[in-house]
């Protein structure tokens, strides 16, 4: 059985290689440690929320831009290259989804050519990821991460010089 430790509770930092940070962590008297079921993640990993995005296409209606369903936690290495592992994460999910039984994505292919990752903050996507290492595009311990349907023309990957504009009709 694996299990995942964190400090000071279920929003704390997981520990990583537990060796030498249990004698290395300056645990007091009084320490609060969360223990969960799961598997820990190894140095230089993080753990990602993963999540399907699906353009609201009412163009009146100004408050929803996107409808969301996640599909579970997903463990990114932060300093490979994005494009090294995108596929992995496309295939993670069309397994899980084959799973599920009760979602409007059931047998959906996803094709990593067709999709791009980009950052969710509440119910908006902000960043677009890049073909960097995570790490220096900012990822941190349970982000959200989105997988977008590119409209038809768009590159799989954007340069650092484009920018991506929605633009919604607002009365």
């Amino acid at each position: 059985m694996d299990v995942i430790m964190r400090r000071g509770g279920r929003a704390g930092i997981e520990w990583k290689d537990l060796d030498p940070i249990i004698e290395l962590s300056h645990l007091v008297r009084g320490s609060s440690i969360y223990l969960e079921r799961g598997c820990p993640l190894r140095h230089g990993e993080y753990r990602a929320i993963i999540c399907l995005s699906e353009r609201n296409e009412n163009v009146t209606e100004d408050r929803a831009l996107y409808h969301f369903t996640e599909v579970g936690e997903y463990p990114v290495h932060g300093e490979k290259m994005l494009s090294s592992y995108k596929k992995n994460i496309f295939d993670w999910v069309n397994s899980k989804l084959n799973i599920t039984l009760n979602s409007r994505y059931d047998n959906l292919k996803i094709y990593h050519s067709e999709f791009r990752l980009r950052e969710r903050i509440s119910d908006r996507l902000v960043k677009v990821y890049r073909d960097r290492p995570l790490k220096e595009q900012g990822i941190l311990e349970k982000r959200m991460i989105a997988i977008e349907r590119m409209q038809p023309g768009q590159g799989e990957w954007m340069t650092p010089k484009e920018v991506l504009i929605l633009v919604r009709y607002w009365d």
